[in-house]
């Protein structure tokens, strides 16, 4: 395996239409649409809203999925998106039939009629949003959040095993852990091509051996993982290796835009990876029935409190310019909006089996850079566009680099962009993993004062994690991703207590939190500094 304290508001100004000058809009000129069902990615039936009183859009993110034109009928308009993944809500022109198609959106912008109307004569255009209803929650698939406050930290072990499967002294660690998992070096990895396809049985195994012991235990807390990669079809597992090598599949990867060549990246067990191009929704289509079907279908991930991390998911369109291409030469937004496009489907089937995705982005939300003048956008597109197609599943966000983030220069604004987007995220009920920097083990052991201020290494990793955290939330300390880098704090065993509220912003770089039996603030304006007052 990175100013004074003003908050400006974000004002979304209407979409304009692909055709002509329609607005994405709505008005109440239009009659209320029959129910319809509707399967938005799964089984589960939902129904089409009728069109609110007000003239509605959504940020300028939101472009159409497709434009259907016009002579449709209403009902064709939300059948329409009822047969595609992605779409969530549809504007229909009452009078011509106009139809078009869109992706999720969470937060739109209401503006009085007289906004929505675009023509030149009496028989002007009018403009309504049906939104699907969404889908009643089910279970709560993520145990951390399931379990809620604690007064503890949630610790995540992320290690890996490359000599075979775990000893009992190794299993047990793993148990005092909230979430413990594998990563693709488990098993072993051998420096020739007789890896390939091996990672797959590697970490069902080393998953299947950690859970026989927790049932051993009578442990019925701790979440177990396995790992995938979703920018490289790595070739250590299966369905991937079998895309690779299939000539007739070329147009699933990227392509140099100067050689045509294949891009790929070199990997330690002798194979060189081609990179994924979801903007071909046939690629999509099949690393979510082959590669994902492959996961919901494991007898080692059946039963509940499974997980499965990606790699890389985003990396590759806001940064990363790994692997033998030009990654400047790509159209990013087109290839964001493929995953955008093809992670409803992959969370939705891994959900329906009782998984739970953890997705490692360097993305962040608008709002997160709101007051900070050296913070731009890492990606082409927000992450409220993932949050906002992903409404209604349980995925959860890893952080690898926390506070920072990869292929983006470090510095206070970055840092408190990233604090501001895990708030945003918690607001969102998108649970987190914060992974950040650690000494070597074994943790130092110590005496730690109550009252009295936490202190020692962690103390602001752990400070950090406090301001941030949601019942979901989890923190991950190691040096590296083996099981050697991971030990037990004493810090986990101190009680911090529950919230008494939500986390206050001090000054563009510093937070503030209190707890029942802590007081927390960090400040990053110089240095990752902060401070946990134990009461």
């Amino acid at each position: 395996q990175s100013m004074t304290p003003h908050w400006y508001s974000l004002v979304f100004s209407l979409v304009v239409a692909a055709h002509g000058t329609h607005a994405h809009g709505t008005s109440t000129r239009v009659k209320p649409s029959p129910t319809v069902p509707g399967v938005w990615g799964s089984p589960n039936s939902t129904s089409w809203s009728s069109p609110p009183e007000w003239c509605t859009s959504c940020s300028p993110g939101n472009t159409p999925v497709v434009d259907l034109g016009v002579g449709l009928n209403l009902s064709a308009c939300q059948a329409a998106c009822d047969t595609t993944a992605h779409c969530a809500f549809i504007n229909y022109a009452f009078g011509n039939g106009a139809c078009q198609l869109f992706t999720a959106c969470t937060s739109p912008t209401s503006e009085p009629d007289p906004r929505c109307r675009h023509g030149a004569s009496n028989n002007d255009t009018w403009w309504t949003t049906y939104r699907r209803a969404t889908p009643a929650p089910g279970p709560e698939l993520w145990a951390p959040t399931q379990r809620g406050y604690t007064g503890l930290i949630k610790p995540f072990w992320f290690g890996a095993n490359p000599t075979g499967l775990d000893d009992k002294e190794t299993l047990a660690l793993i148990a005092k852990h909230t979430v413990g998992g594998y990563g693709w070096q488990t098993g072993g990895v051998d420096a020739d091509s007789s890896s390939v396809g091996r990672g797959d049985a590697n970490g069902a195994a080393a998953v299947t051996h950690a859970r026989d012991y927790l049932a051993a235990v009578n442990n019925t807390e701790t979440t177990v993982f396995q790992y995938r990669q979703i920018q490289v079809a790595l070739r250590l597992f299966a369905q991937p290796a079998i895309a690779a090598v299939d000539p007739a599949l070329d147009g699933f990867w990227l392509h140099d835009a100067a050689t045509h060549a294949v891009c790929v990246a070199h990997q330690p067990w002798g194979t060189s990876d081609p990179y994924w191009s979801f903007r071909n929704q046939s690629a999509a289509a099949y690393f979510v029935d082959r590669v994902i079907g492959q996961l919901a279908a494991d007898a080692s991930m059946a039963g509940g409190r499974t997980a499965v991390f990606f790699d890389e998911v985003d990396q590759g369109q806001c940064g990363y310019h790994g692997g033998t291409c030009n990654f400047s030469q790509f159209n990013t937004t087109a290839e964001q909006e493929g995953y955008i496009a093809m992670l409803p489907a992959l969370v939705g089937t891994l959900n329906a089996a009782g998984i739970v995705p953890i997705l490692s982005l360097d993305n962040r939300m608008v709002l997160s850079g709101d007051g900070l003048v050296d913070a731009p956008p890492p990606c082409a597109l927000p992450e409220d566009r993932l949050v906002a197609a992903l409404a209604g599943l349980r995925w959860v966000r890893f952080y690898e680099n926390w506070p920072g983030t990869f292929w983006a220069p470090r510095g206070p604004d970055t840092d408190a962009a990233m604090i501001a987007n895990a708030l945003l995220e918690a607001n969102a009920s998108v649970p987190t993993v914060l992974h950040a920097g650690a000494p070597p083990c074994p943790a130092p052991q110590r005496s730690i004062p109550r009252p009295g201020r936490l202190g020692g290494e962690l103390e602001f990793a752990v400070a950090s994690y406090l301001v941030v955290a949601s019942a979901g939330s989890t923190l991950s300390v190691s040096r590296g991703w083996m099981d050697k880098d991971y030990c037990w704090w004493p810090e986990f065993d101190v009680e911090y207590g529950t919230p008494l509220g939500d986390a206050v912003r001090t000054g563009p770089h510093s937070w503030v939190r209190n707890f029942t039996k802590a007081s927390v603030e960090i400040d990053v304006s110089t240095s990752r500094t902060g401070a946990v007052y134990l009461l």
